[in-house]
Order: structure tokens, then C-alpha cells, then sequence
């Protein structure tokens, strides 16, 4: 082989490496609300057990506009734990179980995030926290849940002029 051959077949392997990273990165954009969403619920009506009704479909919209508020690397690292555990084997492995969210009872979903709490691995830990506080303070963020918690809102403030 010479060396024209070799460049040739470099390019060509170059070429077609950023590709796949541009069409997957485009691919995992256009899917990252999509995939989750299911998940999403279930994670939220998980750390949310015990909470009056909610509106799901309000409050994931309101979820969506606090993850779009996070830094590019949060929201990445949050649609990367949205496909892994959208995928039955790393599911299963987490504690989730083999189906689909809408089959996994909530007893299961939460018991999988307690186990993340105080689980030996600290990915797991960080992972719990980070969504507890997400979901926790998209709920709380929003008006129509204060009275159910007894908060009569902020308070208002006189400006003196």
C-alpha cells in the first residue's frame, strides 16, 4: 500500500466517523424528549408518591423547561440516563425491572430509587440526588401546587418611593 492509498482510506474513515457522531448527535436531540418521557413519569410520580394528583402532562412541560434551563452537560447526562433506562437490560440492572415504564408498578419505581440513595456505587447516589432535586423543585416551582402543600406563596414586597 502507498501512502496516497493510506490518507485515502484515513479520509474515508475520518469522513464517515464525524458523520455518525453528527447523525447521532442530531438523532439523540430530535429523540431525547420522546424516548424518556415514559420514564420521566415514572421517575416523578416516583419521588412524588404521596403528593396530591398532579397534572403529569403539565408538570413534564414544566420539566422539560427546567432541564432546558441546565447546562448543555446536565442535559446530555440526563438524556443518556433517559436511554439507559428506556433499555430493558440496563433497566433491569438498575432496579427497574424488564417491561416497559407503563407496566413497572410504582411500588418497583420506587423501590429502585431508594435503592439508588444509598446504593454502594456513587453514579447511583449522584443520580438520585440530581433527579430528587429536579423533580422536587419543578414541583414545587409551580403555583398550582402550593396550596396543596400549605405554602400561601411568596411574599409580597412594598417598594417604598
Amino acid at each position: 500500500m502507498d501512502d496516497r492509498q493510506i490518507n485515502r482510506e484515513r479520509r474515508f474513515w475520518l469522513k464517515t466517523g464525524f458523520l455518525g457522531t453528527m447523525m447521532l448527535g442530531f438523532g439523540s436531540f430530535a429523540l431525547a424528549k420522546a424516548a424518556p418521557a415514559t420514564c420521566w413519569s415514572a421517575l416523578s410520580e416516583a419521588f412524588l408518591a404521596g403528593v396530591d394528583p398532579f397534572d403529569r402532562k403539565l408538570f413534564l412541560l414544566d420539566l422539560e423547561q427546567a432541564i432546558s434551563g441546565l447546562s448543555s452537560q446536565s442535559q446530555k447526562e440526563l438524556v443518556e440516563l433517559g436511554y439507559l433506562l428506556d433499555f430493558p437490560p440496563t433497566k433491569a440492572l438498575l432496579g427497574g425491572g424488564w417491561g416497559g415504564w407503563q407496566q413497572t408498578p410504582k411500588e418497583v419505581v420506587l423501590e429502585m430509587i431508594q435503592g439508588w440513595s444509598n446504593s454502594r456505587f456513587n453514579t447511583l447516589r449522584v443520580a438520585y440526588v440530581g433527579l430528587q432535586e429536579l423533580i422536587l423543585s419543578t414541583y414545587y416551582a409551580n403555583p398550582s401546587s402550593w396550596e396543596a402543600i400549605g405554602y400561601p406563596g411568596p411574599p409580597v414586597l412594598k417598594v417604598q418611593g
